[in-house]
């Protein structure tokens, strides 16, 4: 058992997120590139749920059970960072947790956002997406800083 996300002060921490109908329960068909779809949607909800977006992220780490995914899946991502991109990494695993296509299309996506520092207050976002899906391509993770990110990006875009 998991929570979806727990916010602590300003520190958002997002469970992993499937490419998963939230009505169904069920993947969405498709391939790697309509599971980073869904998983992103997913993503964004919760970070709505909690007053947050996408261009809260500062940065990202995408892991890939195939390498050659990660031109599909970095157009998919280009739709949900259109502006302010986060730094981010990529890099190809060995497996990752429940894949359907066994190696071919399965990436993680773990968001990371800046931390203002922990406080010990707690508070567990309501959970609206399952976990428990066998045949997953997609797994989304995050932490998140609900409010404004004050610090701006410096260096190249790539």
């Amino acid at each position: 058992m998991c929570s979806q996300a727990v916010l602590v002060d300003r520190t958002l921490y997002i469970s992993g997120q499937l490419g998963l109908d939230p009505q169904t329960g069920n993947l969405v068909t498709g391939g790697v590139q309509s599971q980073a779809q869904k998983a992103l949607e997913n993503m964004g909800e919760i970070l709505k749920e909690s007053n947050a977006s996408f261009s809260n992220v500062v940065k990202t780490t995408v892991l890939l059970a195939n390498i050659d995914d990660f031109v599909a899946v970095n157009d998919v991502y280009k739709q949900f960072f259109s502006s302010q991109f986060p730094a981010r990494a990529a890099y190809q695993v060995a497996a990752l947790p429940k894949v359907s296509r066994v190696t071919c299309d399965a990436f993680d996506l773990i968001l990371l956002l800046w931390n203002y520092g922990l406080q010990s207050s707690c508070h567990f976002v309501s959970s609206h997406f399952p976990r428990s899906c066998q045949g997953a391509t997609v797994e989304i993770e995050a932490v998140a800083i609900v409010g404004e990110v004050v610090d701006k990006p410096f260096g190249h875009k790539l």
